[in-house]
């Protein structure tokens, strides 16, 4: 995943609320978004007006003139591949919640017909986290490993550096 695509999803989540809601064109328009971007939902409810456009920015001058990202654009430049991947394998395993070595070995042969296949790869290994992931959340497994990544101390940091909640005074 790169900046510019990054960008161009808070473009398109810009223009998702800027707009009159129009249920056809914007669930279409929302379930692309989702599937392109998992997590950016959450984010789109979650995020004020005021930090979407200065994420915008933020990415049109590390495009524009280089430099190195701030943490909450690289937690997304690591967690939306990520969730894309695992949600990919979470659908494949159909709710079997106990993984065993002949699913493993189906799921490596099938893989390459998968949309996204290179995303859900890194996950052969952790397969059963997937499947039975803890507290029942998928979210929370990506948002650990992206903590790691980011020396954060857990996945409630994560949610919070990506998707900070509109402060109401």
């Amino acid at each position: 995943m790169t900046l510019a695509e990054l960008r161009e999803k808070y473009r398109r989540m810009r223009a998702l609320r800027g707009e009159r809601w129009r249920p056809d064109r914007d669930r279409r328009a929302l379930r692309a978004l989702a599937r392109e971007f998992p997590g950016a939902l959450a984010e789109l409810d979650r995020l004020p007006p005021e930090v979407l456009e200065d994420r915008i920015a933020t990415l049109d001058a590390l495009i524009d003139h280089g430099g190195d990202p701030p943490p909450w654009a690289r937690g997304w430049l690591l967690a939306h591949p990520a969730l894309r991947g695992a949600l990919i394998v979470k659908a494949w395993l159909a709710g079997r919640r106990v993984v065993d070595q002949t699913m493993r070995d189906e799921l490596t042969r099938t893989l390459g017909e998968l949309r996204n296949a290179e995303d859900a790869q890194v996950w052969l290994e952790r397969i059963a986290e997937l499947a039975d992931p803890p507290n029942g959340k998928l979210v929370d497994v990506v948002f650990r490993d992206v903590a790691a990544a980011l020396s954060l101390p857990d996945a409630h940091s994560v949610r919070e550096l990506l998707m900070p909640r509109e402060v109401v005074s």
